[in-house]
């Protein structure tokens, strides 16, 4: 299998979207013995403030005491860790571009001194924001693409669910070949 960022950011969600509609079915609150070795405890601690939107819960004691078994036991297993894990890889994309992303891929091209990690975002031209997409590609960081749907997909069905016409970087190519179908209201667009 050749590595494309994008396709595998895609995969993936295609497969945790899979195993969160199973677990959500099943009710099943227990978590995979596994997931204490692949997390750490600060991915587990995340993960509560992902729950919590922001903040510890008020019955959470000392998150720094417990260990990740404990953690694991709090935040209630696999049936919340999937949609958490969900959120962390729609976000790993190019889009939108904020400081933190440029700062995140010069950093990981070791070219901290670029002048993109400088000049601001909104004082960018079509040139800067080309030559930001092919530091990204150099970088190994997913591409947002476009797809048409059909028009009950819904948002959380969008990673199991073919579009019509394969993907498009750009949302104008696909309005462009949705505009051109008689049916055009029979289907939308969705960013991936």
């Amino acid at each position: 299998m050749t590595t494309n960022p994008t396709k595998d950011r895609l995969l993936i969600l295609c497969y945790l979207t899979f195993l969160q509609n199973l677990l959500q079915a099943k009710r099943d609150f227990r978590y995979c013995e596994i997931l204490l070795t692949l997390l750490e405890k600060e991915d587990l601690i995340a993960v509560i403030l992902w729950i919590g939107e922001g903040e510890l819960p008020e019955d959470l004691t000392d998150v720094e005491t417990m260990d990740k078994e404990e953690l694991l036991d709090f935040i209630g297993g696999d049936f919340i860790v999937v949609p958490y894990l969900i959120e962390y890889w729609k976000s790993k994309t190019d889009y939108p571009v904020t400081p933190e992303k440029v700062h995140h891929v010069l950093t990981r091209l070791q070219l901290q001194n670029h002048y993109l990690g400088e000049k601001n975002i909104p004082d960018w031209d079509p040139y800067d924001y080309s030559n930001y997409n092919t530091l990204c590609e150099k970088a190994g960081i997913p591409k947002t693409v476009y797809g048409i749907f059909d028009n009950d997909v819904s948002e959380e069905d969008k990673y199991i669910t073919a579009p019509l016409h394969g993907f498009f970087l750009h949302e104008h190519q696909a309005q462009t070949l949705l505009n051109n179908r008689e049916d055009k209201e029979s289907y939308k667009i969705l960013m991936l």
